[in-house]
Formats: structure tokens, C-alpha cells, sequence
């Protein structure tokens, strides 16, 4: 059986995404999200090497303005990017958080 090394379970969730990195620009929705990282799918394949570093724009459906945050790919898979987020701002953590715990709560 396979071990979770995540920090955070992650949570089933379409939202749109953008992704940027070199002057490219990508529509998306995320699969799943955690507030350490997020899974994007694309209608298009986008395959980017482990490590890179790009732009994330996340609407949430609280009403507030979307999240920007920097993230790294972890790996490209055929369904989409897996990234981690990088030292994103306290407010943007907290939000993130709690959108994930109240869909978890949610069931």
C-alpha cells in the first residue's frame, strides 16, 4: 500500500485556475487542493518539469478576490499538474484552509 507523505489531505474540487510561467498562460481546473498544493487539468496537455516555478491564480467560490500564489510543479501526470505551493502570504494560507476544511466537513 502506498503511504501518504502529504502534510494536509486534499479535497475533490473544480475551480478555475490559471496557470502562468514564461510568458505562458494556461485555463485550468483544479482536481484537488490542500493548502500546501494543488492539482490542475487542462483541456490541452501541459507538461512542465519538476521544479518549475509559475504563477497560480485560484478563484474560490467565497466571493473574495482570487488567490495568487507561486508555486513549483511537482510532476506532470497525464491528467494534469501536481504543485506545491510556495511560501504563500498568512491571509491566503488561512483562506485556503478554510475552504478545504469546510469541504471536508462537508463530507
Amino acid at each position: 500500500m502506498k503511504r501518504d507523505r502529504r502534510r494536509y489531505p486534499r479535497v475533490a474540487v473544480a475551480l478555475e485556475s490559471t496557470v502562468k510561467t514564461a510568458g505562458t498562460v494556461w485555463q485550468g481546473k483544479t482536481l484537488n487542493l490542500s493548502p500546501f498544493g494543488v492539482k490542475v487539468s487542462f483541456d490541452s496537455a501541459v507538461h512542465l518539469l519538476s521544479g518549475t516555478k509559475i504563477r497560480l491564480q485560484l478563484i474560490l467560490p467565497e466571493h473574495g478576490p482570487p488567490l495568487s500564489l507561486t508555486a513549483s510543479v511537482v510532476r506532470s501526470d497525464h491528467d494534469g499538474i501536481a504543485l506545491n505551493f510556495i511560501e504563500p502570504e498568512e491571509q491566503d494560507f488561512q483562506r485556503l484552509k478554510a475552504f478545504v476544511d469546510a469541504l471536508q466537513a462537508q463530507g
